[in-house]
């Protein structure tokens, strides 16, 4: 009994078609949730995995051809600095100079980005060019002990990058010495060629790795001397340091002033030791979490970096979930019509039959009721026929004993007969003896009677105890009835 008003209380407002219904959308929304989850914690970072790699690898692939561009451009500069009649020349044979400049020429023409080609003797005077000499202000990156390095070194030097505000275009030297077989240094050759095929390397990354994704290349000062957006270009990620500046090597050199766009996570990953390939980070100008991929390049002090929105690294994962989400919803409103509907025909045949039970059970409480009020008064009428004939049976003993008592004074007149005139005594005595027989048939009578009496109050005693008996029974039916409606009507929430 506890425990059923316990489900009472907990189940009162819950019908069976809603608990059904519960039942249906919990089995159907469990497997679809067991997804959603296993979807959300396998999928999510075995994507953003994935989508690290192909960033990586888009990185490496892009940086790799920007290296191999400038590394054939080394490897021309490299091939005029062996050409004999340009050394003969610079050596001071003015006779090899036609030759030394077909040499240029030739140089200029093995790709439409380079802007000139030029010699310097080792004081830094310009011997020959080719179409124009290079920009006065561009020679200056080198200080006079670079000279004297390169030359010990036989290495070749990469300026900054110029910008050129009128043409709107970015320019690059390489600055090599001119060596003999036998050592001697003659001079230096200068190449200046433009950023155009980089740009263009950089600006196909544009969206590439999905919406809002973009690449951009900094420098060995961190400046943005390729970006996807025009607004980033020549850009620097920090303020440059005071030993820059003493050094000459940023801010004049590339022909504009370069503003600052900080962006201090680039500025830590480019002052790390081992910075790492890929990482996490919210971009300079933009409000979401973005993957970021880079590579250094080892040619020139260049990072190649490649950015895409974390949003569309997980994308799939994200469309899954809406789907499963969707499904979910989708399979929850049919598992409730479903539970709503099968509970409805599962409660209607039980509804009536609780109406039915209802009904007797009020029956048999009106019959209890009906039965009691019967008892009640049959105990009343059998209470005052009880009084009534011990009433009886006492007066019936009066009357016996008081016709007893005259028995015994005709009987006593009889035998003193003689004292008193004897025709007299004998009439009255008769007549004593006449009424004192018929008192005594009389109460013979009335005792017959009580008699009759007294078996009819007891047969209707217990004809009274057995309809006590049946009240008691068919209201203690009522109750077992009515506790079997309280269950059914538990079962089916009404």
């Amino acid at each position: 009994m506890l425990q059923l008003r316990f489900l009472s209380l907990g189940n009162r407002r819950l019908s069976l078609s809603v608990r059904v219904s519960l039942l249906l959308i919990f089995t159907a929304v469990l497997p679809l949730t067991i997804v959603a989850v296993s979807s959300e914690a396998l999928a999510r970072p075995t994507l953003i995995t994935q989508s690290t790699s192909e960033l990586e690898t888009d990185a490496q692939t892009h940086a790799q051809l920007i290296e191999s561009y400038v590394v054939e451009r080394l490897t021309d500069v490299a091939t005029l600095t062996n050409y004999a009649p340009l050394q003969e020349f610079m050596a001071g044979n003015t006779a090899f100079m036609t030759d030394a400049l077909n040499g240029l020429i030739t140089s200029l023409h093995r790709d439409a980005n380079y802007e000139s080609w030029s010699i310097f003797d080792l004081q830094g005077h310009l011997l020959l060019d080719y179409p124009t000499p290079p920009p006065a202000a561009e020679l200056q990156f080198l200080r006079p002990g670079d000279k004297q390095h390169l030359i010990t070194t036989q290495r070749s030097a990469i300026s900054p990058v110029f910008f050129d505000s009128a043409s709107d275009t970015a320019t690059i030297l390489l600055f090599t010495p001119v060596i003999t077989p036998t050592s001697k240094p003659l001079g230096f050759l200068c190449a200046v060629f433009q950023l155009n095929y980089i740009w263009n390397t950089v600006s196909s990354e544009k969206g590439a790795n999905g919406a809002g994704s973009y690449a951009f290349v900094l420098d060995q000062n961190g400046v943005r001397i390729a970006d996807t957006d025009p607004a980033r270009l020549f850009s620097s990620i920090a303020p440059f340091s005071a030993t820059g500046k003493q050094s000459g090597a940023k801010g004049a050199y590339y022909g504009k002033t370069i503003p600052v766009l900080v962006d201090r996570t680039l500025a830590h990953v480019q002052q790390s030791v081992n910075p790492a390939a890929a990482f996490q980070m919210v971009p300079y100008g933009q409000n979401e979490t973005f993957q970021v991929a880079r590579y250094p390049l080892s040619h020139v002090p260049w990072t190649y970096f490649v950015l895409s929105p974390l949003g569309t690294v997980t994308i799939v994962a994200d469309q899954q979930l809406l789907t499963s989400s969707l499904i979910a919803c989708l399979v929850l409103l049919l598992a409730a019509l479903a539970g709503l509907i099968i509970g409805e025909r599962l409660t209607r045949p039980i509804l009536h039959s609780v109406d039915y039970l209802r009904r007797n059970s009020r029956a048999l409480n009106t019959l209890a009721e009906k039965q009691q009020s019967v008892v009640n008064e049959q105990t009343w009428m059998v209470d005052s026929s009880r009084v009534g004939l011990r009433e009886l049976q006492r007066q019936i003993e009066a009357t016996h004993r008081e016709a007893q008592r005259l028995r015994e004074i005709s009987t006593a007149l009889m035998w003193h007969q003689n004292m008193v005139d004897v025709e007299v005594k004998r009439r009255a005595l008769e007549q004593i003896t006449a009424g004192t027989y018929s008192i005594e048939q009389a109460v013979h009578a009335q005792k017959r009677v009580s008699q009759d009496l007294a078996v009819a109050l007891t047969i209707t005693t217990q004809v009274t105890d057995q309809l006590a008996g049946g009240a008691i029974s068919a209201t203690d039916a009522a109750k077992q009835l009515e506790q079997v409606v309280g269950q059914l009507r538990l079962v089916v929430g009404k």
